[in-house]
């Protein structure tokens, strides 16, 4: 058997087990000797049909993709693929699949198919897709020689492959690209602003179609860049904004993501990535390691959009005269609750009980001292704990500012000031979005007979303080913005709110009874009350566990 019938044997049987034919006809070319080795590549001026290559645009493990011309001079991209060279039937398949798969699509950021054909020689079959050709650099390349994105070429990048795999996965079947990364991303005229392509479709695969044409799944995709779903052979089009995710980090730092620490698969980046919140929490979605709670392409487009359409609704507007400041850009909520007035709000009752407390027991301790009494003098130890508290919670809303962010998948409160002194500047509190069930206000206590109230959101079992010292009607209105932006990413209901008149509620008698035999610091029953007392209480609406009242 001559070499030529050797290789038409093996091309009628392309469709069984692997090519053992290839690797012998590899054999008896080495072994021949009118025919040097060959590496299967094209030369300038080669012609491939009606296509004569220009030059080499690049190489992969199944085939290598030139620059070529046709006959009426067009440029065009020719990907080869050689017979000799595949080690398995696997790659013919996908090469066929990818040919198949462009030749239904139409889409500005990808490449227009062209022509698919096969071509063979004394030596090789070659398999030939042609598409019009992509001119410029990829990401990969840009980055490589120095390049830096900033934030707003980024998002245009970002909205740009997003609104293509929002077309690819709209597609019936869904098309899945499943290699998007770096070198797959070229900007027209390799600079920033140019056309952004999303190129090399060797890996794509259609919903149904390993089903349809009884293939079975390959695990395709590059480290980093692959989602974890992948890793099992489950990918779908959402695996894809994981990649798109993982390309857009690598723009930001320079890094690829396996770069980077992983807490339980999701990626740790903050730290390193300085960019405006909406930019961090489309990252925060894109790189979800879950693929049920990932951002689809549309809400990461949405999140992608101008303030002006997501000016909040006529009932979201912010309350007149309010301390603190509520912004809503697409899934991130911020409230931000700046340093207060030393006397404002709901914070000038406690801080004059502040001031008057422990200089009662100063004075105390003092006449103790003098008198030479020093178990008088510890005896106020425990008031002295107690004023300390006090003190704090009066001063800390003047002297610290918080920050709450609510994002599609988690939360964040930061302090900075007296309340986030033990942070060191880490969030005070955090968790997973899912986790929040909303937010209420409470009657933590009274001073002088006046409610002392407060926001609280509810993460599980646990309860977080914040906007202490806002009046009754703004944490009312903050407990009303949050719970209507927890329910519209979690579909939760939200917890019902006390109204303005329950939480405005004077003390009962039995209260007044108690600081009555508090201590009487004048006469008649006002004078008795002038310094009142701070004790907790938790309403119907607090959801304590035990049901009871604490002081």
């Amino acid at each position: 058997m001559n070499r030529g019938t050797l290789l038409t044997c093996c091309i009628e049987d392309k469709r069984g087990s692997e090519p053992k034919e290839a690797a012998q006809l590899d054999e008896l070319t080495l072994a021949g000797e009118a025919s040097p080795a060959w590496a299967g590549d094209y030369k300038p001026g080669d012609v491939l049909g009606k296509y004569r290559v220009l030059d080499v645009i690049g190489r992969g493990s199944n085939g290598v993709t030139y620059k070529a011309e046709d006959e009426e001079g067009r440029i065009v991209a020719v990907k080869a693929l050689s017979l000799r060279r595949m080690a398995s039937w696997k790659a013919l398949e996908l090469f066929e699949r990818e040919a198949a798969t462009l030749k239904g699509l139409a889409h500005p950021a990808v490449p227009r198919y062209v022509d698919y054909f096969e071509q063979d020689n004394e030596r090789d079959r070659g398999f030939f897709l042609v598409q019009d050709l992509a001119e410029g650099r990829s990401l990969a390349e840009l980055v490589a020689s120095g390049w830096r994105a900033d934030e707003a070429e980024v998002s245009r990048i970002a909205r740009e492959l997003l609104e293509v795999l929002q077309y690819l996965g709209d597609r019936r079947p869904p098309v899945t690209h499943r290699d998007v990364k770096p070198e797959n991303v070229v900007l027209g005229g390799g600079r920033a602003g140019g056309r952004v392509f999303l190129v090399d479709f060797g890996g794509v695969q259609a919903a149904a179609a390993n089903e349809l044409a009884g293939l079975g799944s390959t695990v395709i995709g590059t480290y980093g860049y692959m989602a974890p779903e992948q890793f099992r052979g489950a990918a779908q089009p959402a695996s894809d904004l994981y990649g798109l995710g993982g390309t857009l980090l690598y723009l930001l730092t320079g890094r690829p993501p396996s770069a980077f620490p992983q807490d339980r698969l999701r990626l740790e980046f903050r730290d390193s990535v300085q960019v405006s919140e909406r930019l961090a929490a489309l990252l925060e979605g894109l790189l979800e390691p879950l693929v049920e709670e990932r951002l689809s392409a549309a809400e990461a487009l949405a999140l992608l959009r101008d303030d002006a359409a997501l000016t909040p609704a006529r009932g979201e507007r912010q309350l007149p005269g309010a301390r603190a400041k509520v912004t809503v850009s697409g899934s991130v909520l911020e409230v931000a609750v700046p340093r207060a007035a030393l006397l404002s709000g709901n914070n000038a009752g406690m801080a004059s009980f502040a001031l008057v407390w422990n200089g009662t027991i100063a004075v105390w301790t003092a006449s103790a001292l003098a008198a030479g009494s020093l178990f008088a003098a510890a005896f106020s130890l425990p008031f002295w704990v107690a004023g300390a508290q006090v003190a704090r919670d009066a001063f800390g809303s003047a002297l610290s500012s918080e920050r709450l962010v609510i994002r599609s998948q988690t939360w964040s409160l930061t302090r900075d000031g007296l309340k986030g002194a033990r942070s060191g500047g880490a969030p005070a509190a955090e968790g997973r979005t899912r986790d929040l069930r909303g937010a209420t206000v409470i009657t933590t206590g009274y001073v002088n007979g006046v409610p002392r109230t407060q926001l609280e959101l509810l993460h599980g079992v646990e309860r977080v303080a914040l906007g202490t010292g806002l009046s009754i009607a703004e944490q009312l209105h903050l407990a009303e913005r949050i719970n209507a932006h927890v329910a519209r990413l979690t579909g939760q209901a939200p917890p019902a709110l006390p109204s303005v008149a329950a939480l405005d509620r004077r003390p009962s008698a039995s209260e007044d009874d108690l600081n009555d035999s508090f201590g009487d610091f004048g006469s008649g029953p006002r004078a008795s009350r002038q310094f009142g007392v701070f004790m907790r209480r938790r309403g119907p609406w607090s959801d304590s566990s035990d049901g009871s009242d604490g002081y």
